[in-house]
This record gives structure tokens, C-alpha cells and sequence, in this order.
């Protein structure tokens, strides 16, 4: 086994190994912070979330697709600092960004309909009258839709008719047709 003689490596030498080696092991144990703490705050976040009660959020996918969105926020945040950590240049992850975005929507542009469901799943769950366990009748010239409201999700809200088939309709449909909600929250008139 060959062995370097310590005679052979300058003061400086060594310093500049030390020195070098000592910026990794800052940058990794910055590393192990900022995934700790991202864990950390996700742990948080989640059991206020759980706290709140299903009848707030109106129903248990709203928890879910609160979650989603709280990992992905989290996720891109970890990703951010971690990569500022390493030394990334702002410039760098602004182009990587813009780059995705560009991607998704030239994407998205190919698919019309996807954005406009996404934007309506939105509205529909944010700011929308209708609630989940509301009887809904949706008119439509060809064919009405009655029944039960199941679930509103990012693309499709789900109706359950009386004769117990699960009816899917587009979000963006939902806000372009005619609704009249019969909610066990309002007195009928």
C-alpha cells in the first residue's frame, strides 16, 4: 500500500483541503436542516389540518387536495433553498423555472379544456354555492342531471342519481349550466 508522505503537502495545500471540505460539510448539514424542517412544518401543517372538522372543509377530499397542494408548496420551497444552499445562481433557477412553466403551458394550450377545468375546480371549490350532500338538478337542452353531489374534484364534480349511477361532469360545465340546489342547509321555499 503506497502511502503519501505528509513532508510532500504545503501548509497551504492542506489548509485549502480543509477549507474546501469544511464548505461541503456546512452545505450537507444545511441540507439535513431544510429537509428536517420542511418534515417538521408538514407535520404541523397536517395535524391543524386534520383538526379541522370534515363538515368546514366540506368533505374529505377537500383535506386531501389540501394536502396535495401543501406538499407540492413545501416540495418546491425545499427544492429552492436547497439549490441556493449548493450555490445555484438565481438567475439559473429562474430559467429552469420559466423553462417548466413554458413546457406546461404550451401543454396545457394543447389542451384547452384541461386549464379550464382546473380554473373551474377552483372556483367551484373556493367560491361556489354548491355543497357537498346538496341535491343539484343541472338542465341542459339534451339532458338534465339529478341527483345527489359525492364529490368535487380538480377536473370533474361527481353526482349520484337516484337510481344510484355516478354521473361525472366537467367542472367548466358545471359553471356554464343552469343549477337549481336544493341544500338540506337552506330552508325550501
Amino acid at each position: 500500500m503506497k502511502k503519501f508522505p505528509v513532508e510532500s503537502i504545503s501548509f497551504w495545500d492542506a489548509f485549502f483541503i480543509f477549507v474546501i471540505m469544511s464548505a461541503f460539510n456546512i452545505q450537507f448539514i444545511e441540507t439535513v436542516l431544510v429537509v428536517l424542517l420542511a418534515y417538521i412544518v408538514r407535520f404541523l401543517i397536517f395535524k391543524i389540518v386534520k383538526q379541522i372538522p370534515v363538515k368546514i372543509l366540506e368533505g374529505a377530499e377537500r383535506k386531501r387536495s389540501i394536502r396535495r397542494v401543501i406538499n407540492f408548496l413545501l416540495f418546491l420551497l425545499m427544492f429552492i433553498l436547497i439549490a441556493f444552499i449548493w450555490g445555484v445562481e438565481r438567475k439559473d433557477i429562474f430559467v429552469f423555472i420559466t423553462s417548466t412553466l413554458t413546457v406546461i403551458g404550451i401543454a396545457f394550450f394543447a389542451q384547452w379544456s384541461i386549464i379550464s377545468n382546473i380554473t373551474a375546480g377552483i372556483i367551484v371549490f373556493f367560491s361556489h354555492p354548491i355543497r357537498l350532500g346538496d341535491k343539484v338538478k343541472i338542465y341542459d337542452k339534451d339532458f338534465n342531471i339529478e341527483g345527489k353531489l359525492e364529490k368535487v374534484s380538480w377536473f370533474f364534480i361527481h353526482i349520484i342519481t337516484e337510481e344510484g349511477d355516478e354521473v361525472t361532469i366537467p367542472n367548466n360545465i358545471l359553471l356554464q349550466k343552469s343549477i337549481i340546489i336544493k341544500s338540506e342547509h337552506t330552508e325550501e321555499i
